[in-house]
């Protein structure tokens, strides 16, 4: 065990707790198979010893293996920089920062997105006409091909991955844990982190809010939760609106697991903004907020109601006659939405009554 290792060794020098330098790099360079609770072990290392040297070398190997391609190796990386980062503070993140950010946007987007390469005309089943791309006139022996063409298209089988049978949360890499890695850096950085949530990383944070892969929304979620502990205060009030519109759609969002990060956020986000300044949102955040009482998953309605009586109190039926306007849109946009329609129109139901 990592706590029996840590015992069992002089405080000290590096050599101590790991004996020799290559049993050092051979905890962490091995076959991925054995790799995360290698580095569970390492993250207790620097938790409770206080090595410079090795903290150094873990810097080091988390960036080495952010895009490692297994993902429980990704995803103990985060947490091995979260640790590294409580202990040290911003050293950290200006070490980290750019590079874990850098994989985030290299990764925003899927190879091959947009590129049409399934189209009928990309594929060859339909080519331009060689008369100037003119259209076959009716009649004419090119009209017969062109029809043929067209339903050889109609019929044509789809395959698997590519296009619009291409699953949501597929072909977007190590971008789900490089914001999780992100999200543990500010964590982990706690309120020290605020100068270095500079505009260019809020505009990245809003973005991979509304990105189409769920599991990237839910943790952008969560790290705008990290992101409002940060800032507290006079900085958090000046990106209170911007933040506060993202925050109504991600709790309206169509998956439950999103609603709640946002859920999440949007309590911290009242927290840290002070009890003096909430109503300056409530108009934008009122409406999501009373209609997530009566959600479907349980989760999210417990959570749900417990911030409406955070923040509402006693008052919860007059702020929403307050801001009638904006809660029966928000009410008339999750009928009309793309959403769960039984649990959208149950919630509604319920939330009039």
């Amino acid at each position: 065990a990592a706590s029996e290792v840590y015992a069992q060794a002089p405080s000290s020098p590096i050599r101590s707790v790991v004996h020799t330098e290559d049993q050092l790099i051979g905890n962490v360079q091995g076959p991925n198979l054995e790799m995360p609770p290698r580095l569970h072990l390492l993250q207790v290392l620097v938790d409770e010893a206080n090595l410079p040297d090795f903290d150094n070398l873990m810097v080091s190997e988390c960036l080495r293996l952010l895009e490692d391609s297994e993902v429980r190796v990704r995803l103990a990386v985060g947490q091995l920089l979260r640790s590294l980062a409580a202990k040290h503070g911003v050293t950290i993140i200006e070490q980290c920062q750019e590079r874990i950010l850098s994989s985030v946007n290299d990764h925003f987007d899927r190879e091959g997105e947009g590129s049409r390469a399934d189209s009928a005309f990309s594929s060859g089943i339909i080519t331009p006409s060689g008369a100037g791309g003119m259209p076959s006139q009716p009649g004419s022996p090119g009209s017969t091909n062109l029809l043929a063409a067209l339903l050889q298209t109609s019929y044509q089988p789809l395959v698997p991955g590519v296009g619009q049978l291409r699953h949501g949360t597929e072909g977007w890499k190590c971008l789900e844990t490089s914001m999780k890695a992100f999200q543990q850096l500010v964590e982990g950085t706690g309120a020290a982190v605020a100068p270095y949530i500079t505009g260019d990383v809020q505009d990245l944070l809003y973005r991979s809010m509304h990105h189409p892969n769920r599991f990237v929304r839910e943790t952008a979620h969560f790290t705008a939760a990290s992101m409002c502990e940060a800032l507290a205060g006079p900085q958090l009030l000046e990106i209170g609106q911007d933040l506060a519109e993202r925050l109504a759609d991600g709790l309206s969002d169509n998956w439950s697991q999103v609603r709640y990060a946002a859920s999440v956020a949007t309590r911290t986000f009242f927290k840290c903004i002070g009890h003096e300044e909430q109503h300056r949102f409530l108009p934008t955040l009122t409406g999501p907020m009373c209609l997530n009482r009566y959600y479907v998953a349980e989760g999210v309605r417990l959570y749900s109601q417990e911030t409406w009586q955070r923040v509402m109190g006693t008052n919860g039926r007059a702020q929403v006659a307050k801001y009638i306007d904006q809660v029966s849109l928000s009410h008339q946009d999750t009928c009309t939405g793309r959403y769960h329609l039984c649990a959208g129109y149950n919630a509604c139901s319920a939330s009039w009554q």
